[in-house]
Protein backbone atom coordinates (compact mmCIF):
# COMPACT_ATOMS: atom_id res chain seq x y z
CA UNK A 1 0.00 0.00 0.00
CA UNK A 2 2.84 2.35 0.84
CA UNK A 3 4.39 1.51 -2.48
CA UNK A 4 1.28 2.59 -4.38
CA UNK A 5 1.15 5.81 -2.43
CA UNK A 6 4.80 6.42 -3.26
CA UNK A 7 4.09 5.67 -6.91
CA UNK A 8 1.16 8.09 -6.96
CA UNK A 9 3.24 10.86 -5.37
CA UNK A 10 6.02 10.24 -7.88
CA UNK A 11 3.60 10.44 -10.75
CA UNK A 12 2.14 13.65 -9.46
CA UNK A 13 5.61 15.19 -9.27
CA UNK A 14 6.41 14.07 -12.77
CA UNK A 15 3.20 15.56 -14.04
CA UNK A 16 4.60 18.98 -13.22
CA UNK A 17 7.08 18.67 -16.06
CA UNK A 18 6.35 20.03 -19.55
CA UNK A 19 6.28 16.67 -21.23
CA UNK A 20 2.77 15.68 -22.14
CA UNK A 21 1.51 12.22 -21.44
CA UNK A 22 0.28 11.84 -24.97
CA UNK A 23 3.81 12.09 -26.33
CA UNK A 24 5.27 9.49 -23.95
CA UNK A 25 4.66 5.89 -23.16
CA UNK A 26 4.68 6.52 -19.45
CA UNK A 27 1.19 5.20 -18.80
CA UNK A 28 1.91 1.94 -20.60
CA UNK A 29 5.17 1.52 -18.74
CA UNK A 30 3.46 2.21 -15.41
CA UNK A 31 0.76 -0.32 -16.19
CA UNK A 32 3.43 -2.86 -17.24
CA UNK A 33 5.32 -2.19 -14.05
CA UNK A 34 2.19 -2.64 -11.93
CA UNK A 35 1.39 -5.90 -13.68
CA UNK A 36 4.99 -7.10 -13.27
CA UNK A 37 5.00 -6.12 -9.62
CA UNK A 38 1.64 -7.82 -9.05
CA UNK A 39 2.88 -11.05 -10.64
CA UNK A 40 6.04 -10.92 -8.51
CA UNK A 41 3.89 -10.23 -5.49
CA UNK A 42 1.60 -13.11 -6.30
CA UNK A 43 4.44 -15.55 -6.91
CA UNK A 44 6.92 -14.42 -4.28
CA UNK A 45 4.92 -12.80 -1.50
CA UNK A 46 4.62 -15.98 0.55
CA UNK A 47 8.31 -16.73 0.17
CA UNK A 48 9.33 -13.19 1.01
CA UNK A 49 6.94 -13.15 3.97
CA UNK A 50 8.38 -16.49 5.11
CA UNK A 51 11.93 -15.10 4.76
CA UNK A 52 10.98 -12.12 6.94
CA UNK A 53 9.18 -14.35 9.44
CA UNK A 54 12.18 -16.68 9.62
CA UNK A 55 14.46 -13.71 10.00
CA UNK A 56 12.25 -12.30 12.76
CA UNK A 57 12.26 -15.70 14.56
CA UNK A 58 16.03 -15.97 14.17
CA UNK A 59 16.49 -12.49 15.60
CA UNK A 60 14.14 -13.36 18.47
CA UNK A 61 16.11 -16.55 19.19
CA UNK A 62 19.38 -14.64 19.14
CA UNK A 63 17.89 -11.99 21.39
CA UNK A 64 16.65 -14.67 23.81
CA UNK A 65 20.02 -16.41 23.81
CA UNK A 66 21.76 -13.08 24.39
CA UNK A 67 19.40 -12.32 27.26
CA UNK A 68 20.13 -15.76 28.70
CA UNK A 69 23.89 -15.19 28.33
CA UNK A 70 23.50 -11.79 29.97
CA UNK A 71 21.59 -13.40 32.86
CA UNK A 72 24.27 -16.09 33.20
CA UNK A 73 26.99 -13.43 33.06
CA UNK A 74 25.28 -11.44 35.80
CA UNK A 75 25.00 -14.57 37.93
CA UNK A 76 28.65 -15.35 37.30
CA UNK A 77 29.62 -11.79 38.23
CA UNK A 78 27.60 -12.04 41.45
CA UNK A 79 29.21 -15.40 42.23
CA UNK A 80 32.68 -13.99 41.54
CA UNK A 81 31.93 -10.94 43.72
CA UNK A 82 30.85 -13.22 46.58
CA UNK A 83 33.98 -15.28 46.04
CA UNK A 84 36.07 -12.11 46.07
CA UNK A 85 34.45 -10.95 49.31
CA UNK A 86 35.03 -14.39 50.86
CA UNK A 87 38.63 -14.35 49.66
CA UNK A 88 39.19 -10.88 51.07
CA UNK A 89 37.72 -11.99 54.40
CA UNK A 90 39.94 -15.06 54.47
CA UNK A 91 42.95 -12.93 53.54
CA UNK A 92 42.21 -10.59 56.44
CA UNK A 93 41.88 -13.57 58.77
CA UNK A 94 45.15 -15.04 57.50
CA UNK A 95 46.92 -11.70 57.96
CA UNK A 96 45.55 -11.35 61.50
CA UNK A 97 46.55 -14.94 62.28
CA UNK A 98 50.02 -14.36 60.84
CA UNK A 99 50.43 -11.23 62.96
CA UNK A 100 49.37 -13.14 66.09
CA UNK A 101 51.75 -15.97 65.28
CA UNK A 102 54.56 -13.53 64.58
CA UNK A 103 53.92 -11.85 67.94
CA UNK A 104 53.89 -15.23 69.73
CA UNK A 105 57.07 -16.33 67.95
CA UNK A 106 58.75 -13.02 68.82
CA UNK A 107 57.78 -13.48 72.47
CA UNK A 108 59.08 -17.06 72.45
CA UNK A 109 62.28 -15.87 70.80
CA UNK A 110 62.71 -13.12 73.39
CA UNK A 111 62.08 -15.62 76.20
CA UNK A 112 64.61 -18.07 74.74
CA UNK A 113 67.08 -15.25 74.17
CA UNK A 114 66.75 -14.08 77.77
CA UNK A 115 67.15 -17.66 78.99
CA UNK A 116 70.18 -18.19 76.75
CA UNK A 117 71.73 -14.95 77.97
CA UNK A 118 71.20 -16.04 81.59
CA UNK A 119 72.67 -19.47 80.84
CA UNK A 120 75.68 -17.98 79.06
CA UNK A 121 76.16 -15.46 81.87
CA UNK A 122 75.98 -18.14 84.57
CA UNK A 123 78.29 -20.46 82.63
CA UNK A 124 80.69 -17.54 82.14
CA UNK A 125 80.63 -16.81 85.86
CA UNK A 126 81.19 -20.52 86.58
CA UNK A 127 84.11 -20.62 84.15
CA UNK A 128 85.49 -17.47 85.76
CA UNK A 129 85.29 -19.09 89.21
CA UNK A 130 86.97 -22.22 87.87
CA UNK A 131 89.71 -20.14 86.32
CA UNK A 132 90.17 -18.27 89.62
CA UNK A 133 90.43 -21.62 91.42
CA UNK A 134 92.95 -22.87 88.87
CA UNK A 135 94.97 -19.69 89.25
CA UNK A 136 94.76 -19.93 93.03
CA UNK A 137 95.80 -23.58 92.93
CA UNK A 138 98.62 -22.72 90.55
CA UNK A 139 99.78 -19.88 92.80
CA UNK A 140 99.54 -22.07 95.88
CA UNK A 141 101.36 -24.83 94.06
CA UNK A 142 104.07 -22.39 93.01
CA UNK A 143 104.28 -20.98 96.51
CA UNK A 144 104.52 -24.47 98.00
CA UNK A 145 107.16 -25.51 95.47
CA UNK A 146 109.10 -22.34 96.14
CA UNK A 147 108.83 -22.74 99.88
CA UNK A 148 109.78 -26.41 99.67
CA UNK A 149 112.90 -25.46 97.80
CA UNK A 150 113.85 -22.80 100.28
CA UNK A 151 112.75 -24.66 103.40
CA UNK A 152 113.93 -28.12 104.03
CA UNK A 153 110.94 -30.21 105.08
CA UNK A 154 110.95 -33.87 105.02
CA UNK A 155 108.54 -35.74 102.92
CA UNK A 156 106.85 -37.15 105.95
CA UNK A 157 106.15 -33.73 107.43
CA UNK A 158 104.80 -32.53 104.07
CA UNK A 159 102.40 -35.48 103.96
CA UNK A 160 101.14 -34.71 107.45
CA UNK A 161 100.49 -31.07 106.50
CA UNK A 162 98.63 -32.13 103.38
CA UNK A 163 96.61 -34.71 105.30
CA UNK A 164 95.57 -32.08 107.88
CA UNK A 165 94.59 -29.72 105.06
CA UNK A 166 92.45 -32.38 103.39
CA UNK A 167 90.68 -33.21 106.66
CA UNK A 168 89.88 -29.56 107.39
CA UNK A 169 89.03 -28.56 103.83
Amino acid sequence: MKFFLFLFVSLSLLSGTEVSLAESDFVERTINFLIFFSILWYLGADKIKQIFIDRRLEIAKKFDSLQEREKESKQEIERQEKLLIDTQTKAKEIIASAKREAFIIAQQFDTRLDQDIKNISSSFEEMLKQEERKMLQYEISQAIDHSLKTIEISQETCMQILAKGLKNG
